[in-house]
């Protein structure tokens, strides 16, 4: 673009390398600790405040993230000292779309040297430009970012309403009254390439649900079947939390316990048993190995679980299960979203798309 000016990146902004701060020190607050990959935790106080941009130092190279509030910028990552008047977000942004692997300065580990990408070249819009390139791609990480709020309060409500039931259960059930291990093996080279699979890595920790998933083309060795409505409990280190719904047909990692409940009406139910603090420690103390500890059908079946009487787990079942078609189309969205976003960026940071037609693209999606 004639208005845009070929500069050096550390004409545009100053990068510093973050500070130490261990595990042993950091203490319960609400103010993210951001890492090498992202936020890693959070502390009582900031080291900075906002808003704030980091990538990749150590470890893991690039990267970018974004915070708009105070953060603490961990020393395996580089934060943005001075942003020399230009927008933060905008820079994220451009962070974002540069693939700073090729700069790898480390020997035993990735490492990146402020020092190696200080003459890297950026094409460099005026300030206005700026703010409405980060506000055509932030529309969408806000909407992103909403539908992943959806999921994490649905979550949090689903829970505290099984709670309440808790407090109204006299009897206890095993969870091996209430499903029945699936145990399918598949060899992936035997299934339609674009069948969902789902490793231990798609499944998030402590949350009801998730569309994550890669294919069966990026794996090799056998895997096991799922189907729609099967509950999926990571047995490799259970502490981990992982427990999910399967909301289709697909193949998933052997580290996966699949389970099939036996009544679909009592799959919400079971989904949420499952996945109560009480099974995950149960499941981890009845864990065999010590630096890989396993859970497995055998113990995790014979659990108790509290048993509300068939009329009131039915209705909480019904109540998940309308969160969950929500909470998934919600995430399914975000693929979406997010593919448009990833199509813009390196257009939108290279001027060969205007904004205003990126606008109306995002505009046809939100």
């Amino acid at each position: 673009m004639s208005s845009w000016n070929d500069v050096r990146l550390d004409e545009v902004v100053e990068l510093q390398r973050g500070h130490d701060l261990p595990l042993k020190a950091r203490l319960e607050g609400n103010i993210p600790v951001i890492g090498s990959n992202g936020v890693v935790g959070c502390h009582n106080e900031p080291k900075y405040s906002g808003p704030g941009v980091t990538i990749g130092r150590s470890g893991v190279i690039g990267g970018a993230t974004f915070t708009d509030g105070p953060y603490w910028p961990l020393n395996t990552c580089l934060f943005v000292k001075d942003f020399m008047g230009n927008d933060p977000r905008w820079v994220y942004y451009w962070l974002k779309s540069v693939d700073f692997t090729a700069m790898d300065s480390g020997s035993a580990q990735p490492s990146l040297n402020r020092n190696y990408i200080a003459s890297f070249p950026v094409s460099l819009p005026p300030a206005q430009e700026q703010r409405a390139i980060a506000e055509v791609l932030g529309a969408l990480d806000d909407k992103i970012a909403a539908n992943n709020k959806i999921a994490a309060i649905s979550d949090e409500f689903i829970r505290t309403e099984y709670q309440k039931l808790l407090h109204e259960s006299f009897e206890t059930r095993i969870i091996g009254d209430f499903v029945e291990q699936r145990r399918e093996s598949v060899n992936p080279e035997n299934v339609s390439p674009t069948l969902p699979y789902i490793g231990l890595e798609h499944i998030p920790q402590r949350l009801l649900w998730s569309a994550e998933h890669g294919m069966s083309d990026e794996v090799s060795s056998n895997k096991s079947k799922f189907m729609s409505g099967d509950i999926l409990f990571g047995k490799l280190r259970p502490y981990f939390h992982k427990v999910i719904a399967a909301t289709e047909t697909g193949i998933c990692s052997t580290d996966v316990l699949v389970m099939t409940p036996l009544h679909d009406t009592l799959t919400g139910y079971i989904l949420v048993a499952v996945s109560h603090d009480s099974v995950i420690r149960e499941a981890t103390a009845s864990s065999s190995g010590t630096r890989m500890p396993r859970t497995n059908w055998k113990d995790l079946s014979a659990i108790s679980i509290p048993w509300p009487g068939e009329t009131k787990a039915l209705d909480f079942s019904k109540t998940v299960s309308a969160l969950q078609e929500h909470v998934i189309s919600s995430l399914n969205e975000n693929h979406t979203l997010a593919s448009i976003r990833d199509t813009l960026l390196p257009q939108l940071m290279s001027g060969k798309i205007r904004v205003r037609d990126a606008e109306a693209v995002v505009e046809d999606v939100l």
